[in-house]
């Protein structure tokens, strides 16, 4: 798994003009070679501007009135702006539409000129059959210590992963979403998985419905009277993207339409823990995996509107461990909500288990909704 860079796609060598090339000469090279915009290179090959297809068209829209010159040394767009060898794609793609380019040099670190990397390099990085990407992000799942013990099914279509199968904790879902969409030529990610908690639960009741623990309710979807009794006006609601997290919102939001508490939707994010592998800690970009994380949030709650519900949903990101999250949020609620395929509780908190944390150091009422 890796993540890719400007090197990994770029065009070299690039072709350049000099500054004392004339317009005509310019336009030839343009249109020969097919590109947009050239590198103007002094005799050493440093690089002095940038010639554009804007550059040269200013002069025949406006009659002349605002040339520069007939050479690409007067035409030319300086200083130019630059991408650099081990810049990330996913940023360059960003800097690109934000700043409309077409075509960026490439530089080293000396400020040498060694490419260009034009729009369609970074569309071809997803020009990729949709087996080999579906069996590299398999191996990338595979490998992961992390997920060790956990069933995993991938394909792929159109550059969209599809992941189905069960893993072990709640906020492993979203952990294999954000390892699955750092890998290169994936456009999206569809992660269809459930959580098989009996690993991880071996001496729980599975066949309880009841109360339980400090505050804590196992619901399904009859119960309705435990918690009537107290006013609720704050409901905070954990979601990751499982099946049950996406219960556990649509049971928070019917309850809230019955009280007409307010519902907070809380997604947490972390930087995945990559050992000690610089090429693997260079995946883990916060920033990415906080736009994914946030991307996450949006799909839940989105699909909850879908499904036809009343009451409004804020939204929270955190970047902390999901039972942390939890109850920093929670810690002013009167109820939080979380989902589990379990449905025992037996007051101790395992590792792992974000379940459990919140059952155990909640300071407010704690309903579990199962995911079937």
């Amino acid at each position: 798994m890796f993540t890719v860079r400007v090197r990994d796609v770029m065009t070299a060598p690039a072709i350049t003009v000099a500054p004392t090339a004339s317009f005509k000469e310019i336009v030839d090279v343009m249109l020969r070679h097919r590109v947009s915009a050239l590198p103007v290179v002094d005799d050493t090959g440093g690089l002095l501007g940038m010639v554009s297809e804007a550059d040269l068209i200013t002069k025949p829209a406006h009659g002349g009135s605002r040339r520069r010159g007939h050479t690409a040394g007067g035409i030319m767009t300086a200083p130019a702006e630059t991408a650099h060898l081990d810049d990330t794609v996913r940023d360059l793609a960003r800097r690109m539409l934000a700043n409309r380019r077409k075509v960026l040099p490439v530089v080293d670190r000396s400020g040498r000129l060694v490419g260009v990397v034009a729009r369609r390099d970074v569309l071809r990085m997803f020009d990729r059959p949709d087996a080999e990407l579906a069996a590299d992000v398999y191996d990338a799942l595979a490998e992961d210590q992390a997920l060790e013990g956990h069933t995993v099914r991938v394909t792929a279509q159109d550059g969209l992963v599809t992941i189905e199968g069960t893993v072990r904790r709640p906020e492993d879902v979203a952990y294999v979403r954000r390892l699955a969409w750092m890998m290169p030529c994936v456009a999206d990610v569809a992660c269809h998985l459930t959580v098989d908690e009996t690993g991880l639960d071996p001496g729980a009741d599975r066949g309880q419905t009841s109360l339980a623990g400090r505050g804590t309710v196992h619901v399904d979807g009859r119960f309705r009277e435990g918690i009537h009794g107290t006013a609720v006006r704050h409901i905070v609601v954990g979601v990751d993207g499982s099946a049950a997290s996406s219960r556990a919102l649509r049971w928070a939001v019917d309850q809230a339409a019955e009280s007409g508490a307010a519902v907070e939707a809380v997604h947490a994010w972390t930087v995945p823990n990559m050992g000690t592998d610089r090429l693997a800690q260079a995946i883990a970009d916060p920033h990415e995996l906080e736009q994914q994380a946030r991307r996450e949030l949006d799909l839940v709650v989105d699909g909850a509107a879908d499904g036809g519900q009343v009451a409004p949903v804020s939204r929270t990101l955190v970047r902390d461990d999901p039972a942390s999250a939890l109850l920093k949020v929670g810690a002013e609620a009167d109820l939080l909500v979380v989902g589990s395929r379990g449905l025992g509780v037996d007051g101790e908190a395992e590792p792992g288990s974000v379940r459990r944390s919140v059952v155990r150091d909640a300071p407010c009422p704690v309903v579990v909704v199962p995911a079937d």
